[in-house]
């Protein structure tokens, strides 16, 4: 994708999204319109997130080393004086957290407690 000077930064992101998107879920180019149109701004922020993210992973993984190797505290010894709480917070949670998939990647050895967020936040306002 080119950048064209008269398009401003947002839009070339939109569209390379777009393009993204299309090509990620197998719409050719010449297939006509695209399959996704983007105008809310929340997704178009959300997919720039996890753009940014996926793109600068594998340095922030060596950063990520660099760090932990200067820890003198583990994480599990931190993990063992706070409550690890399993809350579900967005739709589709509740049944993702029941599912045998999630609970494969839980260390074995440290106790999860199930709550609600009712349970742990204030939601009277």
């Amino acid at each position: 994708m080119t950048t064209d000077p008269r398009m401003g930064r947002r839009e070339f992101l939109r569209r390379g999204l777009v393009a993204g998107i299309n090509r990620l879920f197998g719409a050719p180019r010449e297939a006509g319109p695209p399959l996704v149109e983007l105008g809310d701004e929340r997704t178009i922020a959300q997919l720039r997130a996890i753009s940014y993210l996926l793109s600068h992973l594998d340095p922030a993984g060596e950063r990520r080393r660099v760090v932990q190797a200067r820890r003198r505290v583990p994480d599990r010894a931190l993990f063992e004086r706070f409550p690890l709480w399993i809350v579900p917070t967005y739709p589709g949670d509740l049944e993702f957290f029941s599912s045998r998939g999630f609970a494969c990647w839980l260390p074995a050895d440290l106790l999860f407690e199930r709550r609600e967020l009712s349970q742990v936040m204030d939601l009277s306002g």
